[in-house]
């Protein structure tokens, strides 16, 4: 097995179309090299069980992949907070609602984010399941030990149900589910440094070598790295539709339809992870502009909510208080407001509409420093459960390495002799991986 895999690498491989597919052309190898007694290595098996078997390893990787890539931009992230004390214009509508910090609008993304990784984590729990041992879809009457097979590839339980172990790809959709709600997370992220590096909105500046030119202005600095991110996500969701249509009209078996699963799961995979990648290196190259620059953006009305909870304080009912305001605002004229407040009027500003926040999880300095500093152990523990699952499947391989050294290392070994399960198990990693290895790099192709 391992010298079809080196002789695959080396691209010395040779496929026959005689024999349908890689599996046979694999088994047919091994024969060709081992004898006619390494026919014995498709018993109790079926490519239908090793396919979705190799399908949810790799699934389970690509989880794995994408949730330390979320880490690494949460974490780039915090940084961008942690540098970004200035106050800004907040928005609803594209219209300027509120003064806010830029700190707090970087957070609301990393808990967005983080949400994404949560998502990411639970359905590892799914996809780590083993399906190896269903056969063809009814099970085998050889003795296997399912849960044994399982514990070698480092899966965390069985798909019990031998018919729902082949034909199951739900597991294909949540993935690719969580994928396409982060990739509409990095749109809105992606859309909103667009807007605040233009001219009008003029919040933010970005590192020349992350914008590109125009070949008549000279003056241009477009931001396609966020653009590209935002027209991705539409083929992100196409991945999703694609593996939901292949799925809503087959029969729960196992069905060819099913070889087009793996096309949408790589590509979406491939995107995301590409993208995670380059926005945490771009984050790194993002600023805000000073607060004087900033301070020339701001509306006068942008601290009308403040002016309406000052009367609120001198005791006038809210809504009063909101129609106070808005009165004066459309005359122009704040004189009633003045009769009320009086000088206190004079301390709504943009600097203490931030300080008067009080409320948990408000863009007051202070909690947004509180916030920071917890979502920087948040991230920690996240990368912990990252580090967990992979030292499960690591310690899988070793302990299955060292049942085929046994095995190999053992002189005038009489095939049968062993227990079939046993010898099942043993042999099974480097049947897998092959396969593993073969399947992927022959779809992409």
């Amino acid at each position: 097995m391992k010298e079809a895999l080196s002789e695959f690498k080396k691209g010395n491989f040779k496929f026959s179309e005689e024999l349908e597919d890689v599996h046979m052309n694999i088994e047919s190898y091994v024969i060709s090299k081992g004898g006619e007694k390494c026919g014995a290595m498709h018993t109790a098996r079926s490519r239908n069980d090793q396919v979705v078997t190799d399908t949810r390893i790799l699934a389970r990787e690509i989880t794995l992949n994408t949730m330390e890539n979320l880490l690494n931009l949460s974490n780039s992230l915090t940084d961008f907070a942690e540098r970004s004390k200035v106050i800004i214009p907040g928005y609803t509508h594209l219209q300027q609602a509120m003064p806010t910090v830029a700190s707090h609008w970087i957070l609301a993304y990393i808990d967005a984010f983080l949400r994404d990784f949560e998502r990411l984590n639970e359905s590892y729990k799914r996809t780590n399941l083993c399906p190896l041992g269903s056969a063809a879809f009814a099970g085998t009457s050889f003795p296997t030990d399912r849960n044994f097979t399982a514990k070698l590839l480092g899966f965390d339980g069985l798909i019990e149900n031998s018919l729902d172990g082949v034909a199951s790809r739900d597991f294909i959709a949540e993935i690719l589910s969580c994928l396409a709600i982060l990739s509409s997370t990095l749109s809105r992220f992606c859309e909103e440094i667009i807007l605040f590096n233009s001219y009008e909105f003029g919040l933010i500046e970005i590192s020349p070598e992350w914008t590109t030119g125009s070949s008549i202005m000279p003056q241009k600095k477009n931001p396609d790295i966020a653009e590209l991110t935002r027209g991705k996500t539409g083929r992100i969701y196409g991945d999703l539709i694609n593996i939901l249509t292949i799925l809503k009209g087959i029969p729960y078996s196992y069905n060819r339809d099913m070889q087009e699963d793996k096309f949408p799961l790589f590509d979406a995979s491939d995107e995301v992870n590409s993208m995670l990648e380059i926005l945490t290196e771009m984050s790194r190259a993002i600023k805000f502009k000073e607060q004087e620059q900033i301070n020339k953006k701001f509306s006068n009305e942008i601290i009308a909510t403040d002016l309406a909870n000052l009367l609120v304080i001198k005791g006038i009912p809210f809504r009063k208080a909101y129609n106070i305001v808005k009165e004066c605002i459309n005359k122009n004229d704040f004189s009633e407001i003045n009769k009320v407040a009086g000088n206190e009027i004079s301390k709504i500003n943009v600097e203490n509409c931030i300080k008067f926040r009080k409320s948990t999880g408000s863009a007051n300095y202070d909690e947004v420093g509180r916030m920071i500093a917890d979502r920087k152990k948040k991230i920690e523990k996240f990368y912990e459960i990252i580090e967990e699952k992979r030292k499960r499947t690591e310690d899988a391989k070793i302990i299955t390495s060292q049942y085929c050294s046994e095995i190999l290392n053992f002189t005038g070994l009489n095939f049968f002799q062993l227990k079939f399960c046993d010898l099942t198990s043993q042999l099974l990693r480097f049947y897998i991986r092959s396969i593993f290895f073969l399947l992927r790099t022959s779809f992409r192709m």
